[in-house]
């Protein structure tokens, strides 16, 4: 097996067992607001395979890579499991992503709750999340396919990515 392949299933494992850990799909509150637009726009950001940013390797082995998205601010990564994603979700393939955020020195204390406010792009459905444990694992199914445009805040941070849903 390839070492490429050895840290992908390394990340997998990690986050299956983060997940398990923190309750499956209990640990965030999902709030949606769908209309019956379906949005086509291009995504902003593009979904990167190759390594993990330095500061986002904790808990992986240096030069970890994986399908990612870096926030425009470069505050957050989104590490995309099981990636590509689909909407709907594919029966036992939810979307999988483990948020970690840049370590700041200085900066206010880790807690409190990763808000995610995602907008359709080229629609009007509007879906918020909340990891209630800060950026860390959560799953993300959104109900339709498009470029989905996240709006993230935690800890007094803001940044955003855009994660694209192919047709279920």
């Amino acid at each position: 097996m390839s070492p490429r392949r050895n840290r992908v299933g390394l990340l997998l494992a990690l986050c299956a067992a983060a997940s398990v850990a923190c309750g499956g799909h209990s640990h965030y509150r999902a709030v949606v607001s769908a209309s019956a637009a379906s949005g086509s726009g291009p995504c902003a950001t593009a979904v990167s395979h190759g390594e993990l940013p330095e500061w986002a390797h904790t808990g992986f082995a240096p030069g970890s890579a994986a399908p990612h998205v870096v926030g425009v601010r470069g505050e957050i990564v989104a590490i995309l499991l099981g990636y590509p994603y689909s909407a709907p979700a594919r029966p036992g393939r939810p979307s999988k992503i483990l948020w970690a955020a840049r370590p700041r020195p200085n900066a206010p204390g880790a807690g409190g709750a990763l808000q995610i406010e995602a907008t359709l792009i080229g629609g009007s459905d509007i879906v918020t999340r909340e990891v209630v444990n800060g950026p860390g694992p959560s799953y993300l199914d959104l109900p339709a396919p498009g470029c989905w445009h996240l709006d993230l805040s935690w800890s007094g941070h803001t940044d955003a990515v855009d994660i694209p849903y192919e047709p279920g």
